[in-house]
Order: C-alpha cells, then sequence, then structure tokens
C-alpha cells in the first residue's frame, strides 16, 4: 500500500511538471527567445470606410509564422505627436492582430513603441503618401494600353520604397487582375496592350493601394516591415471589346 502511494505521488508529480512544460511552448511569448518575434506594422487608410487604423501583427520566426499575441509585460503603442496621447493598439482576437482605429484622414505619420517581455522598446516611425483617382477614368479597350494618373495632395510621384497596385474585380464575373507599379519617380500605371486583352468585357471595380515600405529602424533578429498604405474609395470602371 506504501508502494502503491509514492508511485501515485510520483506518477502525479511527473504529470504535472509535463503540463507545465508544455505550456512554456515556443508559442507563448511569455516564454520564447524575444529575438524571435517578427513584427508587423501599418497604418491604413481605408476611403470605402474613411478611417485610419494603425496594426500591429507578432508572428514566430518570419512572415510566415505563427501568429502571436503578446505576454502581460508586452505592450504595444501608436503615438502620433506630444501634443496627443499614446494610443495602446487592441488586440482583436478574430484577426490575430492589434488594432486601433480613428475615423478620417485623421493621421499621415506617427511611430510605433514595441516594448517586449524582457521590456526592450523598439521605436519605428512611419507615414503615408495619397493618392487618388482622377475625376474621370476612361473606358479600356481590349487589345488597347490604358493609363491611369493618380492625384495627390502633395507628392504625385513615386518616392523611394514606394509602389502602386491596381486591383480589378469583375462585377459581373468576379475575376480578379492586379498590376504593379515600382518604378520611383512615375505618377501612372499603365496596363499593356497585352494585358488589356485579358480582361473580360464588363463593369470592374477598382482598388487602388499606394504603399510605402521603408526598412525598420529598430527590431529584434527575426526582422519584421512597416508599411504607411493608402487606399481612396473604389471605383469603376468598364472594359469594351475593340
Amino acid at each position: 500500500m506504501h508502494t502503491y502511494m509514492k508511485i501515485t505521488l510520483f506518477a502525479g508529480m511527473l504529470i504535472g511538471f509535463l503540463l507545465f512544460f508544455t505550456s512554456c511552448d515556443d508559442n507563448d511569448p511569455s516564454f520564447l527567445n524575444q529575438d524571435r518575434i517578427y513584427t508587423s506594422y501599418e497604418l491604413y487608410y481605408n476611403g470605402n470606410a474613411d478611417k485610419t487604423y494603425a496594426r500591429a501583427t507578432f508572428k514566430l520566426e518570419n512572415k510566415y509564422g505563427t501568429l502571436l499575441k503578446l505576454g502581460d509585460i508586452s505592450s504595444i503603442i501608436f503615438k502620433i505627436n506630444d501634443s496627443i496621447p499614446l494610443m495602446h493598439l487592441d488586440y482583436l482576437n478574430e484577426y490575430g492582430y492589434y488594432e486601433k482605429e480613428r475615423s478620417e484622414f485623421w493621421y499621415n505619420s506617427g511611430m510605433f513603441y514595441f516594448t517586449n517581455e524582457e521590456e526592450t522598446q523598439y521605436v519605428n516611425n512611419i507615414h503615408v503618401n495619397v493618392a487618388t483617382f482622377p475625376e474621370t477614368i476612361d473606358t479600356i479597350v481590349q487589345g488597347k494600353s490604358w493609363e491611369l494618373s493618380w492625384d495627390a495632395q502633395q507628392s504625385i510621384a513615386l518616392e523611394e520604397n514606394e509602389s502602386i497596385s491596381l486591383t480589378f474585380t469583375g462585377i459581373e464575373h468576379g475575376d480578379v487582375h492586379t498590376f504593379h507599379q515600382f518604378e520611383e519617380g512615375s505618377e501612372s500605371i499603365i496596363i499593356s496592350r497585352d494585358e488589356t486583352s485579358e480582361l473580360e468585357p464588363g463593369t470592374y471595380t477598382l482598388f487602388l493601394d499606394r504603399r510605402y515600405q521603408p526598412e525598420l529602424t529598430q527590431k529584434a533578429s527575426a526582422g519584421g516591415t512597416i508599411t504607411g498604405r493608402y487606399r481612396p474609395a473604389n471605383r469603376t470602371v468598364v472594359v469594351v471589346e475593340e
């Protein structure tokens, strides 16, 4: 009987020991090496909702890694300037990232402050450059090149580390085509005649995104990204046969 009690006690201790170390897995920021946290920050204006979002996503090792929720000591804050209170980003469990939103194009620049479990702080600046659709959008003719020039409040031309993407989503047939402009100094995006030939006739919804993606100035060994993105309200365009 005495031996049985010892075995039972040992088994219970062993199970508790294993459960403790199982809970301290690599996906728990409270226990993992803080240098393994990959950080992604984004300051994003969406003209369809007329809202500005400050977002932060944390992953294990790299951009393809497991999503992480920060530990109790860690924090993620977005700061615009000294006259506006700090904004602590809220964790959105359904999406797996942190976010704070404000109405309208309320701020076009700011700083992300990330403090990890070791109380090491990383500060990174970002800004958003505007790009809007022109007042009139020309009809696209299949087999002929088509050019879209965007408008802007300040810098129209793409700067270093900037790009423009233009996505066509067919309203009737659901086809999706995305085109990109990466050339510094560009003020328009040109869809070649071969590319317009691939567009089915009909009406498309247009999504325009201007992205500024510089290198992080402060980061852990795992690295990360930072993006300033502006999306004006969607427009439509008609594609016709030649």
